[in-house]
């Protein structure tokens, strides 16, 4: 899996979430099993949809970092990130929603957050493996 696939999908799931948020906030709210949403909550629910917007646009940008360290520490971070993330998503689900899609957005949460991990690595292991498979697979030097 590689930073690329992983934050295109990110991308994509949060401009379905921003989407729902901007265009229906009160489904999306009542998918949390929160029913009659004050405004100020319809309020929360469209400004999340907004900072989604622009998370999706730095996701998607974010396949284009050329190869090398600064693709690993980007992952890394990235992967904590989504796995506090589910964590408090976590949190919420089992002391508020109790619902379906709840433990959802948890499950997509904490797969984001194994998908950029494993894409760190992805993106570590050529690095520390080139020289050893670069002298492994040229052949001998002809005798002189």
């Amino acid at each position: 899996m590689t930073l690329r696939r992983v934050a295109r999908t990110h991308a994509i799931l949060l401009l379905v979430l921003c989407a729902g948020c901007l265009v229906a906030p009160m489904p999306m709210l009542s998918w949390l099993r929160i029913s009659a949403p004050s405004f100020a909550a319809l309020a929360l629910a469209r400004l999340a949809g907004g900072v989604s917007t622009v998370l999706a646009a730095a996701c998607w940008g974010l396949g284009d970092i050329p190869a090398g360290p600064a693709v690993v520490r980007t992952s890394l971070w990235l992967a904590v990130a989504q796995a506090l993330l589910a964590a408090l998503l976590l949190l919420q689900e089992i002391a508020i929603w109790g619902s379906a899609a709840g433990a959802a957005l948890v499950a997509i949460s904490a797969a984001l957050a194994l998908g950029y991990l494993t894409a760190a690595v992805n993106a570590r292991r050529p690095i520390e493996a080139i020289p050893d498979v670069l002298r492994e697979s040229q052949p001998a030097a002809p005798p002189a």
